[in-house]
């Protein structure tokens, strides 16, 4: 595996040409951004930083200011700069460069920065509001862009298990704070590591994201990272390298060249998370809005401009703004009416019930997975995300599935849901699919005690490979209570050292019998397994969730002892050297014997030949 690279340099650059956009139209409004940067010190990484600042901004039209004070500046001096640009109407926001001088109170400086000012996200009223999933507040500038970078690159968040290693108040509090809301590019599961978190490594190693962000060059090594997880470096640092012009070099947080041979997406270092970081700053230097949350600089354009209004595409953007930040995707039912598919491959359409309707699109990348399309009148569930159309001002939902709401319907929603949670979380990638033993001595068989597919498989086995011992974990595979047996079973399986491989199923039915299968719990235990696990459920055309997360699928149970099993086996298979002179030999109750002690004297056991059985008795 070689890791994706997520180009955040890139990425800001996309952001950025969005946000040149919208600072145009404040401008034609009669307001021009103002973001001011106060630097204490002559700290090298901060001139930089803030240089930077200063070169984006004028890039895209804010106005800026960079205000350098001696690091000798009193705490009292450095008050009054704050003072005047909390009261400096060109001025919507702005931040005092981290870190200060030892002799001036930081916690006190950010406290005298007004909230709706304050760029940086450090204020208590920004960072309640990020706790409480308040929009309206200024997130930290690094954390935000972080979760931007990994919504635009396509990394998918909800669901996921997020590590963030560090708990500063700059990053890795609010980064939690940000992936665990309920709301798009959020909805993780997160944990946060520190300094005295034990057993860093198998903490780490859980991670679906894994965020570094501890301030230790290059501390997070590639065994610390789980296969195929999405890594942020948000590490900056410099380490002495005589090879390079000025001496030193830039890493991150994380071993890089290693991790890119273990993770599926990571950020470098320089080029990641630090154009992200600026161009949050930009963005909240040219007001709330641009991150989804008040109405400051709209409304001072109504002031300023004395016409009191809003031009329309002002509106229908902030409303497609509002709502897609106040929605996740969500399924829908309603009623199919005014159905058109048009030559470009899309459909449109409009969802009804008693009270209302709502227009619908689905585009043709989305529809051609379906059979065909719904008729008018057909009951359908839709998966989907509520937006608006822009230059309609329309209300739409962007349909993504489309399921009827019949019978069948009910299932494949509930399958659909169950198979999107799995894949989401990696169970249903082919590369963590393990090989079967070779040679296996014992098999475990989670299926009904009762049901033909036993039979079978004990069938195939005492004719292609009796010397396996066969193990049966029984349990009900359909009706109430299945489920919750099976993953009993399955976890019963993972008490036993001595099972080298094993095979859960059942024989045919109707897709109700069989739902059992299809249980995302089932599916979750069925790759937890701590063996290899070959699913076998139903016939042939029957594909089950159970299927598709197991290690080895097989189209019918017999077939799993016949073909993935005993074909395996048939070159160590005594019966297939019987006819070199070799025999099997066997108690009465068909145990195999293997060493000269289980042949106690006057025991009478059968000898099986190249050409049938022998009776015997040991002397």
């Amino acid at each position: 595996m070689h890791a994706k690279i997520i180009d955040g340099k890139a990425i800001a650059e996309e952001m950025r040409a969005d946000l040149a956009g919208e600072i145009e139209e404040l401008k034609r409004s009669g307001v021009t951004p103002g973001l001011a940067v106060v630097l204490v010190g002559e700290d090298p990484a901060s001139q930089v930083y803030v240089r930077m600042k200063g070169k984006a901004c004028e890039k895209i039209g804010i106005y800026s200011e960079t205000i350098k004070l001696p690091a000798e500046t009193s705490e009292a001096e450095l008050m009054e700069v704050i003072d005047r640009l909390n009261n400096d109407k060109k001025i919507h926001g702005f931040l005092v460069q981290l870190p200060l001088p030892k002799h001036i109170n930081e916690r006190d400086v950010l406290l005298s920065i007004l909230p709706e000012k304050d760029v940086d996200g450090f204020h208590p009223v920004n960072v309640g509001k990020v706790a409480s999933g308040d929009t309206t507040g200024f997130p930290p500038a690094t954390p935000y862009g972080v979760q931007q970078m990994m919504i635009r690159a396509g990394v998918e968040i909800s669901g996921a298990h997020a590590v963030i290693v560090g708990r500063s108040n700059i990053v890795g509090k609010p980064m939690a704070s940000l992936l665990m809301q309920k709301a798009e590019g959020a909805n993780a599961t997160v944990t946060v590591c520190h300094s005295r978190t034990k057993n860093l490594a198998d903490v780490t190693r859980q991670g679906d994201i894994l965020i570094a962000a501890m301030g230790v060059p290059e501390f997070v090594k590639a065994d610390m990272i789980k296969a195929g997880a999405v890594v942020i470096d948000v590490g900056t640092n410099r380490v002495d390298d005589p090879s390079k012009e000025k001496g030193y070099r830039l890493v991150g947080d994380v071993e890089f060249e290693k991790a890119t041979e273990v993770a599926s997406a990571i950020t470098p270092v320089p080029g990641g998370v630090g154009p992200m970081t600026i161009h949050v700053a930009l963005q909240h230097g040219a007001g709330r809005e641009t991150v989804g949350g008040g109405l400051d600089l709209f409304s001072s354009a109504v002031v300023d401009t004395g016409e009191g209004a809003w031009s329309v595409s002002q509106v229908t953007k902030r409303a497609r703004r509002l709502v897609e930040s106040g929605f996740e995707r969500l399924w829908v039912k309603g009623e199919v009416t005014g159905f058109k598919a048009y030559r470009s491959g899309h459909w449109y359409f409009s969802l009804r019930d008693a009270e209302a309707q709502v227009r619908c699109v689905m585009w043709r990348t989305e529809n051609r997975r379906l059979p065909g399309p719904p008729e008018e009148g057909m009951q359908v569930f839709v998966e989907a995300r509520p937006t608006v159309w822009e230059e309609r001002g329309e209300f739409r939902l962007t349909v993504r599935q489309l399921v009827p709401t019949d019978a069948g319907g009910l299932w494949q929603l509930r399958l659909e849901k169950a198979r999107a949670a799995l894949e989401r979380d990696g169970l249903l990638d082919p590369s963590r699919k393990r090989p079967l033993p070779q040679y296996p001595r014992q098999l475990a068989i989670v299926t009904s005690p009762d049901g033909a597919a036993l039979r079978d498989i004990v069938s195939v086995l005492s004719r292609r490979w009796p010397a396996i011992e066969v193990l049966l974990i029984p349990v009900r595979v359909q009706g109430d209570g299945a489920e919750a047996e099976i993953c009993a079973g399955l976890e019963l399986l993972n008490r036993l050292p001595s099972v080298d491989v094993a095979r859960v199923g059942r024989g045919g039915g109707s897709r109700e019998d069989l739902w059992s299968f299809n249980s995302e719990r089932v599916a979750r235990a069925v790759a937890a397994a701590h063996v290899p696990i070959i699913s076998a459920v139903g016939h042939e055309t029957d594909v089950s969730l159970t299927d598709l997360v197991a290690d080895l699928r097989a189209p019918t149970p017999s077939a799993a002892a016949e073909d993935q099993l005993g074909g395996k086996l048939d070159a160590l298979s005594p019966l297939k050297v019987l006819g070199r002179g070799y025999s099997v030999a066997r108690d009465s109750e068909g145990r195999v014997l293997k060493r000269t002690e289980d042949f106690q004297e006057g025991l009478e056991f059968r000898l099986t030949v190249s050409d049938g059985d022998v009776g015997a008795r040991a002397t």
